[in-house]
């Protein structure tokens, strides 16, 4: 995104720059020319050294004007900076969207992952109650210890599920974080 901006601030430079080349233009310059050195004046500042006296300095002034006439080159070459400067906005318009696209993706992971916890935990706690109430049965010889094996078996898979439901919750974080560029830290505290 902060390339898309700079790609696009450099466009429009370049477009301000191209149309000032279909301007005219004022020139003013200026030019002073020594010749000659006195022999006697060797140890003195340079400039004490020239003697206007003898006409060894010329003073130049000049004015330069130009107006294009008829520049398609600078006309063409215009066209092609306000192209590149639509192109430019076009792309950085799409790297804000692609933008918040990832962000709004990464916000509904985070979302689905802590849903999934309390799902996970909630089924979990059931898987827990089932198991103490198909040990009761057992005892009562209601049940086999087969069932109590499936039952185990189920709340492992359950918890299983949990872990996982965190890790998840974890990786959506980070790339949430990697996404935003706001620390973890604060991250959490506004979530």
């Amino acid at each position: 995104l902060l390339q898309a901006h700079m790609k696009a601030a450099r466009a429009k430079i370049e477009l301000s720059r191209r149309e000032s080349e279909r301007l005219p233009s004022l020139d003013l310059t200026a030019a002073a020319t020594f010749r000659g050195l006195s022999d006697q004046n060797i140890l003195n500042t340079h400039f004490e050294a020239f003697t206007p006296e003898d006409g060894s300095t010329n003073w130049r002034l000049g004015l330069g004007f130009e107006y294009p006439i008829g520049n398609r080159a600078a006309a063409a070459r215009v066209a092609q900076a306000r192209v590149a400067l639509k192109q430019d906005n076009i792309a950085l318009h799409e790297a804000r969207t692609e933008m918040i696209f990832q962000i709004r993706n990464a916000v509904r992971s985070v979302e689905v992952a802590r849903d999934s916890i309390a799902a996970s935990s909630e089924a979990r706690g059931l898987a827990q109650e089932q198991l103490a109430n198909e040990r009761l049965r057992l005892e009562l010889r209601r049940s086999t210890n087969f069932q109590v094996f499936q039952v185990e078996e189920d709340l492992s898979v359950r918890s299983t599920a949990l872990l996982q439901a965190h890790i998840s919750y974890r990786l959506a974080l980070l790339e949430l974080v990697r996404t935003t560029g706001i620390p973890l830290t604060d991250l959490v505290k506004s979530l």
